[in-house]
């Protein structure tokens, strides 16, 4: 990860998804206990109901963009947050944080 991200992850700045952390133990990682249980203890962002981000992709029109629904989740979850900003390494899933305000500088 970028010196940035390690430094916000260590002072407790970065959140959780439950759709991340799905993802995440789907995978075959080393240390897997290890990292579960650091993943469990960061602070969490909770997942928003499916309708919401049906209601958000037909309303913002953002069908056919390349932004799977594991994203749009997180894209959702964020939105309307104080303070929080999106992450990420998918340029897609960026571009649209940034169109509604949310993605990280």
């Amino acid at each position: 990860p970028k010196p940035e991200f390690e430094q916000e992850l260590n002072a407790g700045n970065v959140f959780m998804h439950p759709m991340v952390l799905g993802e995440l133990v789907c995978g075959n990682i080393p240390n897997r206990r290890q990292h579960i249980e650091k993943w469990n203890s960061m602070p969490w962002l909770a997942a928003v109901p499916d309708e919401e981000v049906l209601d958000l992709i037909e309303s913002e029109r953002l069908m056919g963009r390349g932004i799977g629904w594991v994203d749009m989740h997180l894209l959702c979850a964020t939105l309307g947050q104080d303070d929080i900003t999106l992450w990420s390494r998918d340029a897609r899933l960026n571009l649209a944080a940034a169109e509604f305000g949310v993605a990280h500088p």
